[in-house]
């Protein structure tokens, strides 16, 4: 803390402003926050467990053969310098024999097949109008840049991002041994450009419902014959008589265009950086150090991890699944999950008695509400097994065809899977994961990685525990009352619940939070973007809004006492504020305000607390202060 900062001017100074002094940023970090520290901790735990389950003699189909052998692949360096690219040949070989778009549909299904979104990525998602179905869903994607105004802006940022990507595709294709490798970036580089001006930018992505299309495949090739379509399912092994759903539906449109104007030349280079970009990090060092050399541009710093640390990532993060239950017993205090879950029960019932009596929405979109609140779904912790992967076939001395072996075995199941029901067990995030999210079926989760401190501990104060863990909880549980979530009920079902009324009341009261926090100076000229931040901010507001009536909800009166000279809604407060501890360079923090739909750390502390009534009566904030706010432009939703 820095008490020398009144809290009514710049309340996360004041909550965290020692911070810094104190806390050793990792080297190489352009920026750090307690989520990095906890997944500095996760990746340490999960390296451990990983040499654990490879120096065992384990029987052949069990996880600990299958991590064992994708592990002693990756960090056999010699061999990998030995093969530089080669176990990329066979592909780039079939990229080479594309004489057509006809061929071209075919590799494409081969691409997606591996993993790799180029032009755009075809996915199995839970079906809006039946979500206990799947269905295929098609989504934009193919940009190494990840934002289009990154290829198509004039400003000094997009131009720097230019150069720095052109010039990591040139280095990468001389690590590849291309002749010629600058010539080679640039028509790479076209390509994209051409895809950049057909996609959705970050913001515009927010409001999905306006780009969402469910149609029939057959009806997809129709709309679009320059490409066939048909051809591209039948080579990913898919009835064309299914349904897909289309995401960014222009996208999709203006592909025809591209495939127009874009030489078939141009499509292998396109296709042979996509393939080498995805599986650079499984190559010989000189492809490493061209990624290296990009980041450290990109953002500033680079970290300098060890082979093993890369390796145990990389299995992390291809078949963590064969480590999350491992994890949470070595990891996870067990009666926390009940805790947590009680406290979550709590804030969803402070959210059902605060919408019985908020005015300016519908008493028909109210219901639909109060009904989502009553079927929320927690996935706390763990779930209760670990994936099998006795079917993988591995080679300690091939990780690319290790990885592709890996992607081979989810495409090929998911796209067999399509008839089978949802399968509500399965977790989109893994035990040590440190984040957490709602999902539109109309449940959150929240792995055991990111229940520990300085997140959670059960030795906590009350206080302490609503204002972080209990805020985070509010925050997403909001997410199911937002504008994305006014477009799904309570059974996760695509329903617009809202009425015109409703919408345009939305819209009255969240045009103010844009003004308000568009009008946060952030870094040089550069402001926040409050559109494009619009629901995490709502999210943060109310979530915070709600852990603090839940708290006073449940607090008995030794909650209340005083602890260190600081009363329980001080020490809920400032808990808030802390978890939101972060540090940014200057390049970082740009690309942030570009890209981030989160407002950095401070911006998010300052912007709720201004808010709410109760941060005013608990620091007794006056006109004065810089974070006043008059009571009528204050803004609360739920």
């Amino acid at each position: 803390m820095d008490k020398s900062i009144n809290p009514g001017d710049d309340f996360y100074q004041y909550a965290t402003g020692k911070w810094l002094e104190y806390i050793e940023i990792p080297e190489g970090y352009s920026s750090y926050d307690y989520a990095d520290q906890l997944q500095i901790e996760s990746a340490a735990n999960i390296l451990n467990i990983i040499k654990e389950m490879s120096e065992t003699d384990a029987p052949k189909g069990s996880n600990e053969q299958i991590v064992g052998d994708f592990y002693r692949s990756l960090i056999n360096m010699e061999h990998r310098n030995k093969q530089k690219w080669q176990p990329l040949d066979p592909l780039f070989t079939e990229v080479e024999q594309i004489a057509s778009l006809d061929d071209l549909a075919k590799l494409f299904a081969t691409t997606t097949k591996l993993g790799i979104n180029s032009p755009f990525s075809i996915e199995r998602s839970n079906d809006y109008d039946d979500p206990q179905k799947y269905i295929l869903s098609i989504w934009q994607g193919g940009l190494g840049l990840s934002e289009p105004d990154y290829y198509l802006s004039d400003d000094p940022e997009s131009t720097r991002m230019r150069k720095l990507y052109k010039s990591y595709i040139e280095d990468s294709f001389t690590a590849l041994d291309f002749p010629a490798a600058s010539s080679i970036a640039q028509r790479i580089f076209n390509v994209e450009k051409q895809i950049a001006k057909i996609t959705y930018s970050s913001e515009e992505n927010e409001d999905y419902k306006k780009n969402y299309l469910k149609t029939s495949i057959a009806e997809l090739d129709r709309m679009l014959p320059n490409f066939n379509w048909l051809t591209l399912f039948d080579a990913l092994g898919v009835s064309t008589d299914r349904n897909i759903i289309i995401f960014q539906t222009n996208f999709i449109k203006d592909m025809e265009g591209v495939f127009n104007s874009v030489s078939m030349d141009d499509w292998k280079y396109y296709l042979k950086w996509r393939i080498a970009n995805k599986y650079q990090k499984l190559l010989h060092e000189d492809m490493r150090l061209a990624r290296t050399k990009y980041i450290e541009g990109r953002y500033g710093s680079v970290s300098n991890s060890t082979v093993e640390e890369r390796a145990a990532y990389t299995v992390d993060r291809y078949i963590g699944g064969a480590l999350g239950n491992i994890y949470a017993k070595k990891h996870f205090d067990v009666s926390s999950k009940t805790t947590i879950e009680k406290m979550a029960d709590n804030i969803l019932a402070t959210y059902i008695e605060s919408l019985n009596t908020i005015t300016w929405m519908s008493e028909e979109a109210k219901a639909v509400a109060v009904a989502k609140m009553k079927n929320f779904e927690m996935r706390i912790g763990y779930p209760e097994h670990d994936n099998d992967f006795s079917d993988l076939d591995f080679d300690a001395l091939n990780p690319v065809q290790n990885l592709m072996n890996i992607y081979l075995r989810y495409t090929n199941s998911i796209f067999k899977e399509l008839d089978e029901p949802v399968d509500n067990k399965d977790w989109d995030l893994l035990p040590q994961d440190v984040n957490a999210y709602y999902s539109n079926d109309n449940y959150l989760i929240m792995p055991a990685a990111y229940l520990q401190a300085p997140f959670y501990s059960p030795d906590y104060d009350l206080a302490s525990i609503y204002g972080k863990l209990g805020a985070t909880l509010g925050h997403e549980i909001s997410h199911a009352l937002d504008e994305q979530g006014s477009a799904h009920d309570q059974n996760g079902k695509l329903r617009n619940w809202w009425t015109e009324e409703d919408k345009k009341a939305f819209k009255k009261v969240t045009n103010k939070l844009i003004n308000q926090y568009s009008n946060f100076k952030v870094i040089d000229d550069k402001y926040l973007n409050g559109k494009l931040t619009l629901n995490e901010n709502i999210s943060d507001i109310n979530g915070l809004n709600m852990a603090y009536k839940a708290f006073l909800n449940v607090a008995n009166k030794s909650d209340l006492e005083e602890i260190n000279g600081f009363t329980a809604s001080e020490r809920f407060f400032i808990a808030f504020a802390q978890s939101f501890a972060a540090y940014y360079n200057d390049k970082r923090l740009k690309i942030r305000l570009n890209e981030s739909l989160h407002a950095p750390g401070k911006y998010r502390v300052n912007g709720s607390v201004r808010n709410l009534d109760a941060f005013y009566e608990t620091f007794n904030i006056s006109k004065e202060d810089q974070l006043f706010l008059s009571k009528d432009k204050r803004i609360m939703l739920w």
